[in-house]
């Protein structure tokens, strides 16, 4: 996979710094772990700038394990969560477009969010504590 990466310095300085701006703007993946150790990092590392730290990464994967939305006996995968939140899945030919998937991604992160920023103001209206807040 890494061999089939076209990524420069400078494009990784390009992003670098447009990560240091937007300092709150997190880095969204399906599966975080994958997306950032096997993938960035060796493309980072082998161009000489430092990796976008793991503090920053969102893994919708993970963000759905314990969501009141998504049933617990479900799959976790992208397309099972976007038929969850009422998507479309993948066609076969469009499986594993980068471009794609971030952009169906990012669909299923704003939806993870949006019912989690729905419960903590369902609970500070109540008079409860509020909810650990997601970034």
């Amino acid at each position: 996979m890494q061999d089939r990466l076209l990524f420069s310095k400078s494009a990784a300085e390009r992003l670098k710094n447009f990560l240091n701006k937007e300092k709150t703007f997190p880095v969204v993946a399906h599966y975080a772990k994958y997306d950032r150790d096997d993938v960035l990092k060796p493309a980072f590392d082998k161009v000489g700038v430092a990796t976008i730290s793991s503090e920053r990464w969102k893994c919708t994967k993970e963000m759905a394990n314990d969501h009141p939305r998504v049933p617990q006996d479900m799959q976790r995968g992208l397309d099972d969560l976007l038929e969850c939140f009422g998507y479309e899945r993948r066609d076969e030919e469009e499986r594993h477009d980068a471009l794609e998937d971030c952009r169906l991604d990012a669909k299923v992160y704003l939806e993870l969010c949006k019912n989690v920023k729905a419960e903590r103001t369902v609970v500070a209206e109540s008079g409860g504590s509020e909810q650990e807040e997601v970034s």
